[in-house]
């Protein structure tokens, strides 16, 4: 079971960069060749361009991983984004691209999210 961080810059439709957003997810592998499915969580943070916390949230995605000689896995994610006093504001959906290896392996993992305000 390993930790892993995820940072990156939040675009506006323009593609122009109005904030950051990083958040960390939990990866469990396993030693010998086999499969699971479960249901994980990744909690993120938003700010914008400034650095002040535009939200935060949680995005919840089924993880599902042969492992063997190890390959790259995508992972459809969505989720909503919250204020401070727990409102939604938004919400969060992307995918995440996911190299996985051995079990010594820690390899970098690249979300890509959309947020929407409502």
């Amino acid at each position: 079971m390993v930790e892993k961080t995820l940072s990156g810059q939040v675009l506006d439709e323009e593609g122009n960069v109005i904030g950051s957003v990083s958040g960390s997810y939990i990866d469990e592998y396993q030693d010998s060749t086999s499969e699971q499915i479960e249901s994980r969580t990744i909690s993120i943070n938003v700010v914008d361009e400034n650095g002040n916390s535009v939200g935060s949230g949680q995005l919840q995605y089924d993880d599902y991983i042969t492992y063997n000689d190890g390959g790259t896995r995508t992972i459809d994610l969505s989720g909503d984004v919250k204020d401070d006093e727990g409102n939604i504001i938004g919400s969060a959906n992307g995918s995440l691209e996911d190299q996985y290896g051995s079990v010594s392996a820690k390899i970098p993992t690249k979300l890509e999210i959309t947020i929407t305000p409502l």
